[in-house]
């Protein structure tokens, strides 16, 4: 495999999970610290350190620890752009063939 194959496998197996997902879409607009995911994803903070660790581990997002707290942001590049783009464009797809 190529260094850019391996870079997109990394890319789709960082966002390629439920909470992942839902995470980027919260991300999508502006950043956040980890307990305002917690609440909007309504899950442990533990479990979601765990799936921001792996979307950070795929380069996908970024964080910047600010007076003992930190923020979450998407990574500025066209390929994390692109993706979110996939992701919504797919989300509809799928939304419209099971309203079929």
């Amino acid at each position: 495999m190529t260094e850019t194959q391996n870079r997109l496998v990394k890319l789709l197996q960082g966002a390629g999970e439920q909470h992942r997902i839902l995470i980027l879409l919260e991300l999508e607009n502006e950043s956040r610290y980890v307990n305002q995911l917690v609440d909007a994803l309504r899950r442990p903070q533990p479990t979601v350190s765990y799936h921001l660790r792996i979307l950070r581990d795929a380069d996908i997002i970024v964080e910047h620890k600010e007076a003992g707290r930190v923020r979450y942001y998407l990574r500025d590049s066209e390929a994390v752009r692109q993706l979110l783009v996939f992701i919504k464009r797919m989300l509809s797809l799928l939304s419209r063939s099971e309203d079929q």
